[in-house]
């Protein structure tokens, strides 16, 4: 397995997941993104990375750096703190990213 130290990703309101490998971040990536981010640069370019590394052309750490770029920008990934929901375009879903509220 070509592990990487862990991303958390906001699953749902309040909830997390762990990714800390190759093959889990290629399943959110193609499974689990935001649809309003798919194919966008960042979302692309982390997807690369995964299959470069999957065929073992790749390092893992740039992977998790793709990940953590494509998730920021799909307003995803889980800081320390926690997310401001207050900004989010839906109470219910913390995959609307600050580009879908009005503020």
């Amino acid at each position: 397995m070509r592990s990487f130290p862990p991303v958390h990703l906001w699953r749902s309101l309040g909830t997390t997941e762990v990714v800390a490998d190759v093959v889990r971040a290629a399943e959110w990536l193609l499974e689990r993104w935001p649809p309003e981010f798919v194919s966008t640069p960042l979302h692309r370019a982390a997807q690369i990375a995964c299959l470069k590394a999957l065929e073992d052309d790749g390092d893992p750490i740039e992977v998790r750096a793709a990940l953590i770029k494509a998730a920021e920008e799909a307003d995803i990934l889980a800081e320390r703190d926690g997310p401001d929901f207050s900004r989010r375009g839906s109470a219910k879903s913390p995959r609307r990213g600050r580009r879908g509220s009005a503020g």
